[in-house]
């Protein structure tokens, strides 16, 4: 009974994110002049500086001297060893999720200024940004750039109630079209996300959710696994799983190793793995917690990070901050940002309500018991009892306190 209760949950939330998708395509569709970044509503513009942010994502250039990251629905950059912060991408719209070219001279990233979350690529200081894909529904997650940088690849979640809890991966070109299918929905018909290239473009690797539909998020389950497809025959192969999942592998630039997430009792902790030999090994336990127990796929299961052009350092977000992380030594050492941030902050509409009146009617009454006789009847209502003489008595409260 509990299982069946929990699926019902699961559908009638299901339901109503697919009923909310498709009403939100109706509005855009009737509404084609309507503008994220000019909405015609009051605002403030605001300014704060902050020195620490929540779920950011992080790249490193491929020369290893500038870091992207994302905060607040902006992107900055920062030189390698930290600093203050400039902007690259801000506004109203979201913009996340940066990934440098291989040849450092683009950023690929996340924007929904068109409505819908599509794929963008610029230059690294913002300039020449363009839409890539054109989606107004279906969900685009996870970007990452093809291994010559001519192609990018995400993962696509369906809008739809059938589908909605199940995702793939497609390559698209930079010229733009609907993308080529590069990993099908698994055959749970659950998702696939966080997809990288090895720097060669032989390996694609990737997180695939294993358990449906009940996801048991400890060190004591197995509900994702990290695979790997070899892209010149299509070979597939679970590289990576075991108790407290996988997920969010990140390839070194000589494809020797592999960062990756998993759960250990109530800690996320950064695991590196050596692809030849298999060995793996935990290297830092102070990350924040990952994001195992979606229900809906959001692209990452813990946010982007990235190894230096050395092959021995990750640079990753945790607890707030941004660090290196050496992956032999597993020694820490934080990248000082303070970002200088301008959002405006639309003025949401405001009613007044008075929630203790003095008088009020009360709409619910309950047990209702009349006389014998029929000259009163006793109720309650407001955790009281309340006795009214018929017809048309005033009511009286026979009790001082609440009984429910």
């Amino acid at each position: 009974m509990h299982s069946n209760h929990d699926e019902r949950i699961r559908l009638w939330r299901a339901s109503a994110v697919s009923l909310g998708l498709a009403l939100y395509s109706q509005s855009v569709q009737a509404d084609a002049g309507w503008d994220v970044t000019n909405t015609g509503q009051p605002y403030t513009d605001v300014e704060f500086t902050v020195t620490e942010g929540t779920w950011m994502s992080v790249d490193v250039s491929p020369d290893g001297k500038t870091l992207a990251f994302d905060l607040l629905g902006d992107i900055y950059s920062i030189p390698a060893a930290g600093g203050d912060a400039t902007l690259i991408h801000g506004g109203p719209a979201i913009q996340r999720a940066p990934n440098f070219s291989p040849d450092g001279s683009k950023l690929l990233y996340l924007s929904d200024v068109s409505g819908a979350d599509n794929l963008w690529v610029s230059n690294v200081d913002g300039s020449a940004a363009r839409q890539i894909t054109h989606e107004t529904v279906d969900l685009l997650m996870g970007p990452t750039w093809g291994p010559k940088g001519e192609t990018v690849a995400a993962s696509k979640a369906y809008s739809t109630f059938p589908k909605m809890r199940s995702s793939e991966i497609s390559l698209f070109d930079l010229t733009g079209g609907a993308g080529r299918l590069l990993v099908e929905t698994p055959p749970n018909k659950r998702d696939v996300q966080e997809a990288r290239f090895s720097a060669d473009g032989r390996y694609l690797y990737y997180t695939e959710r294993l358990t449906d539909p009940t996801i048991y998020v400890d060190g004591n389950h197995i509900n994702y696994a990290i695979k790997r497809r070899d892209m010149t025959n299509g070979a597939t192969e679970e590289l990576l799983k075991g108790f407290g999942s996988a997920t969010t592998a990140q390839i070194s630039p000589d494809g020797k190793r592999l960062a990756f997430v998993r759960r250990v009792m109530n800690k996320t902790v950064l695991f590196v793995y050596d692809v030849e030999t298999r060995a793996q090994r935990p290297v830092y336990d102070n990350l924040d917690r990952d994001d195992q127990t979606d229900f809906v796929p959001q692209g990452a299961y813990y946010p982007r990070f990235s190894w230096f052009p050395d092959n021995r350092h990750v640079a990753i977000w945790g607890k707030g901050k941004l660090y290196t992380i050496d992956m032999d030594t597993a020694a820490s050492q934080q990248i000082p940002f303070r970002v200088t941030a301008h959002h405006r902050v639309t003025s949401p509409p405001r009613f007044a309500h008075d929630l203790a009146p003095e008088h009020f009617t009360v709409r619910v009454v309950r047990q209702l018991a009349p006389a014998p006789d029929g000259s009163n009847i006793v109720f309650t209502a407001l955790g009281h009892l309340w006795r009214k003489a018929l017809p048309n008595g005033k009511p009286t409260r026979l009790t001082k306190v609440q009984a429910f």
